[in-house]
């Protein structure tokens, strides 16, 4: 009689679905709109840097902080996109956030029809909802992160690896795919090795092996073309040639070395110490001999360097929103030609209130991690029950890319702002447990005979 319940609405869930998506996304959007135009945040530090090389890029054709200083730190994607603001002759700042509040615009369309795919209409409305007002997202677009590009692009990645299982022929999804997963490696470096994801989970929702081998290389062949004229400029420029940046030894040196904290510091006098001739080195060249020294030091001190990594582990899921306060309102930070230089220069309402705000961006921070890990319960449970492949292969990426991103950074150091991908998906997951708590999961999940009829068609 549920079930039977449960059907006869999905249609008309269906039908709002659309509607209730374009509402939910426009407030979405004039929520980040209100933020950057209230919050004069100025880029510092990173976000100093991404808009920095925008500029050098759009006026001297040149990829680095500084004119006639070449590297590769950050990967270009989300530079690039940042020299639509400078194409103008004025209020680039602005701009810039405002395509943030597009790509967080863009962000909750794909959450929402991310969760549909997943687990029906009402997942999907809920999964827009969070990913329209949770605090931490909505002020996202002040701050130039580069995470502002990747996370619509992953979940864009995502969908299309959904998609991909409801098809025995998928090249061209795969190969979108693959397009997709180059630029966010083009976006955040992390991104390179996450199309280890797509065999195993189109293995576990039952696709022949041949098929998965023949997708995957398209996926692979696909990313990795975007990534060579990165790789080629690197060779060109910089006499390296890599699909990465430059800076994977110094970040590997900063989280293992006799001075690390779990955090960022000044590494560079002390791998002066270990390499004399740093000064005249060039950049891949400083990479290398980092990358040397931290090795060495993990051999000669593996216990430390364990320590280390759960300290910057913990750090990274445990820590609280401070990162967010600073770089929204309170802080200050490195941008040429200045020394320091505070986010907001002034007196503001955020800058009075930034223990309110902290606390505010904690709070929702432990609701989502809760009503995540409750969404990955509930589909776990699912899928034992059910026994469908179909949702062991959800659960597999979901719980796998959500690990992925805090247990391959804390390598190099900690900070909270590399959970925020993790974040993402948890929210995404958190949409499935309101959904199954509010009784509007689709008849297909809440059905057992359905459920194994789709296990057994290989779904």
């Amino acid at each position: 009689m549920i079930c039977d319940s449960m059907a006869e609405r999905e249609p008309e869930a269906q039908r709002r679905f659309l509607p209730g998506l374009a509402l939910i996304t426009a407030a979405g959007f004039f929520a980040r709109l209100l933020v950057v135009l209230r919050v004069p945040t100025r880029p510092v530090d990173d976000f100093w840097s991404y808009f920095e090389r925008a500029r050098l890029l759009w006026d001297l054709h040149q990829y680095g902080p500084l004119p006639g200083y070449l590297d590769a730190s950050y990967p270009p994607a989300y530079p690039l996109l940042l020299t639509i603001a400078h194409a103008a002759p004025s209020h680039e700042l602005g701009i810039a956030k405002l395509l943030n509040c597009l790509l967080g615009a863009a962000f909750i369309v794909l959450a929402g029809l991310l969760a549909r795919r997943l687990w029906g209409p009402w997942a999907g409305l809920a999964a827009a909802t969070l990913a329209a007002f949770v605090p931490r997202l909505a002020v996202l677009p002040a701050i130039l992160a580069s995470e502002n590009l990747f996370a619509p692009l992953l979940f864009g990645w995502l969908l299309l690896l959904a998609v991909s299982w409801d098809r025995p022929r998928v090249a061209s999804t795969a190969m979108a795919a693959g397009v997709i997963l180059g630029v966010m490696t083009l976006t955040r470096s992390v991104a390179w090795l996450l199309g280890f994801f797509w065999p195993v989970a189109a293995l576990l929702a039952g696709k022949k092996a041949r098929a998965v081998l023949a997708e995957t290389a398209i996926v692979l062949l696909a990313q990795h073309a975007v990534l060579l004229p990165w790789a080629v400029r690197n060779q060109v420029t910089l006499g390296r040639f890599t699909v990465l940046n430059s800076v994977g030894g110094i970040d590997l040196f900063i989280g293992n070395s006799e001075g690390a904290t779990g955090d960022w510091y000044n590494w560079r006098p002390e791998l002066e110490k270990i390499e004399p001739r740093l000064p005249g080195m060039g950049v891949f060249e400083v990479d290398d001999a980092a990358g040397r020294a931290a090795r060495s030091w993990m051999r000669e001190n593996p216990r430390k360097a364990a320590g280390l990594y759960v300290r910057k582990l913990d750090r990274i899921l445990l820590g609280d929103e401070s990162y967010i306060v600073h770089y929204l309102a309170t802080g200050s930070g490195f941008a040429p030609p200045e020394t320091s230089k505070p986010v907001i220069g002034g007196p503001h309402l955020l800058k009075d209130q930034s223990a309110m705000l902290e606390m505010g961006l904690d709070v929702a921070h432990w609701a989502v991690v809760t009503l995540g890990l409750a969404g990955l319960a509930v589909l776990l449970g699912l899928a034992a029950r059910r026994r469908s492949r179909r949702l062991a292969a959800q659960f597999a990426v979901l719980f796998g890319s959500a690990a992925y991103f805090p247990l391959v950074t804390a390598v190099f150091h900690g900070s909270t702002r590399y959970r925020w991908a993790t974040m993402d998906l948890l929210l995404l997951c958190a949409a499935l447990a309101v959904a199954a708590v509010a009784g509007q999961l689709p008849a297909r999940l809440s059905s057992s005979r359905a459920s194994a009829e789709r296990a057994g068609s290989g779904e």
